[in-house]
């Protein structure tokens, strides 16, 4: 376990996080994985929107269908992403949270984690945040 501070306007908040995936609860762990593979597959920004619209583009005109249908879908989940203001990658960084100000997080839903990024947000996380927690753990484990 690894724990950091989070400094938001008029207090400090302590946030303890798993440090590898591998101590993650098992139904996290795969959870962890799903949303790590929905962000490198799909993504979540209007870059990955045009990487899908020129992957489409590419695949349409070498009459490749079948495939061009796929990527049309990855197309559409990265777009309603946007929209839903929804982050995989967020998700995932949501599920190696142990505990909030001493607070074990309980709820492991979706929605859950979409609760508790809000409110780790208010209390000074920042996407920077997320991606180098992220990309520490990911270099622990020997994912890339």
């Amino acid at each position: 376990m690894r724990t950091i501070s989070l400094v938001a306007p008029y207090a400090t908040h302590e946030v303890k996080l798993y440090q590898s995936i591998f101590e993650l609860p098992a139904d996290e762990h795969a959870a962890f994985q799903r949303y790590l593979l929905q962000e490198a597959h799909i993504g979540s920004t209007l870059a990955d929107v045009q990487q899908h619209f020129a992957k489409l583009d590419q695949l349409l005109s070498e009459g490749r269908l079948e495939e061009a249908g796929d990527e049309r879908a990855l197309l559409h989940y990265n777009l309603q992403f946007i929209l839903e203001g929804f982050s995989p990658s967020s998700l995932a960084f949501g599920c190696l949270v142990y505990a909030l100000d001493g607070e074990r997080i309980q709820d492991r839903t979706e929605e859950g984690l979409r609760a508790l990024l809000t409110n780790l947000s208010l209390s000074g996380l920042t996407a920077g945040h997320v991606q180098e927690l992220l990309d520490e753990v990911k270099k622990n484990c020997g994912v890339n």
